[in-house]
């Protein structure tokens, strides 16, 4: 019922917010705190949850009691927005546990992904008492504990973070454990003090900086976590589909511009193991020893330069049929490579013939990115390219090869709507 509380967590709220002395939670407005209606009927906070804010949704809950808004739960709390709007807000809300185990699940966008250190969260009462995750260009995450000047980490760092979606599982108490994106959970065996933690920064560092990775969910949970496997699980996100190729798919360019981030900016989690420079043999061999829940996905794949050509048609088809047999079903779809000036007359002609014998051999199931480029022309540097079929330069960074974030995020809402146009989904 709406404006129903559950009074069973007037303790635990009390201890999170504070209550006066007769005990009474917190003295605070009851009216924006509601239980969600039709709109959010399908949302579930996680069992045990202290915190879930779901900022792609705009919807939060604290310790059972959901709100309609994130904006709701921030006044409700005594929170501070300190910068930013949306998903790539900085939120500051009042905390007291030092013994938390936190799922954080973002996105990382192509200016965050460039542009120097970042911290995705940090529990702080000052510079030299807190904890914090921070990511780097060299695509490295650590979890780190400060005491009195003393930092020790968890670990070093998690070692190359890839794909547009980074889901961290992280616990701290005595110790500190966590994962990333399913990888091996490790931990640390020196925590320094668990210190007092007075506040709690999601999206940014405490002064208000904007860190430009938006959230997609964020969860706490009030007991640290030791069992290695379950943190490693819950840093797996639902993935929605699989992503594969060359620099196309996975990025490449200051910033990194990359199909499978521009997918994840319109709302999908997508399973990238793209590497830029991969020729359509090495994309193959790669898809083929992905493990089988990639390989359940519905799976996009996108040689985008036509690395190391080659100029016999059928074996190019054959090494497509490898992967589609590999697969085992049906939700999946082509991405042709991309014509453009720099390549060689034989390999302009490789591309346009295997772009007609796919479209030949598997009607319905492939989706060729060159009659969208083709429209992107400004109508005059880009004619010549243009009148030979190539993709406008205006469209390509200034390397002169990959695309350009308009050109990039405008063919991904294409597949977008092809997408859901297929029922494919995405997971809840």
């Amino acid at each position: 019922m709406a404006g129903e509380i559950e009074t069973a967590t007037k303790r635990l709220l009390g201890h999170v917010i504070g209550h006066d002395a007769q005990g009474y939670f917190g003295r605070q407005p009851l009216a924006k705190a509601i239980r969600y209606g039709v709109s959010h009927a399908a949302w579930d906070t996680p069992a045990g949850a202290v915190l879930d804010i779901d900022f792609i949704n705009d919807r939060a809950s604290w310790f059972g009691i959901k709100f309609a808004t994130i904006a709701d739960f921030i006044s409700f709390v005594g929170g501070t927005v300190l910068s930013g709007t949306g998903a790539s807000r900085v939120i500051r809300i009042p905390w007291t546990d030092n013994s938390v185990y936190v799922v954080a699940e973002f996105i990382q966008s192509g200016d965050a992904w460039a542009s120097g250190s970042r911290c995705p969260y940090e529990f702080y009462s000052n510079d030299n008492n807190r904890f914090t995750a921070t990511r780097n260009t060299s695509g490295l995450l650590g979890v780190a504990g400060v005491t009195a000047g003393t930092t020790s980490y968890l670990p070093a760092g998690f070692g190359p973070i890839g794909g547009p979606i980074l889901r961290v599982a992280a616990s701290y108490g005595a110790t500190m454990r966590g994962a990333y994106n399913g990888q091996d959970a490790q931990l640390s065996t020196n925590w320094p003090g668990a210190p007092a933690v007075t506040n709690l920064v999601i999206g940014g560092d405490r002064t208000g900086a904007n860190f430009a990775s938006p959230f997609r969910r964020f969860t706490i949970y009030a007991d640290a976590v030791t069992d290695t496997a379950r943190i490693k699980a819950d840093s797996l996100p639902a993935w929605d589909c699989w992503v594969d190729g060359d620099s196309f798919g996975g990025g490449a360019g200051n910033p990194e511009i990359g199909f499978g981030r521009s997918l994840a900016l319109l709302g999908w989690t997508p399973y990238v193991t793209a590497v830029g420079g991969s020729t359509l043999e090495q994309i193959k061999t790669r898809m083929l020893a992905a493990p089988a829940f990639a390989k359940a996905l519905p799976t996009l794949w996108w040689d985008g330069d036509n690395n190391s050509f080659d100029a016999t048609t059928a074996n190019d088809v054959a090494r497509h049929q490898a992967i589609i047999a590999a697969l085992g079903h049906t939700n999946y779809l082509i991405i042709p490579t991309a014509k453009r000036e720099g390549q060689s007359a034989s390999a302009q002609t490789a591309v346009t013939a295997l772009t007609a014998a796919l479209l030949a051999a598997y009607p319905g199931k492939v989706l060729p990115c060159m009659p969208y480029l083709l429209s992107l022309s400004n109508g005059t540097t880009d004619v010549t390219a243009v009148a030979n079929g190539n993709v406008p330069p205006s469209a390509l960074m200034v390397d002169g090869v990959h695309l350009a974030a308009p050109a990039m995020t405008g063919f991904a809402a294409l597949v977008d709507s092809a997408m859901r146009g297929m029922a494919w989904g995405m997971a809840a």
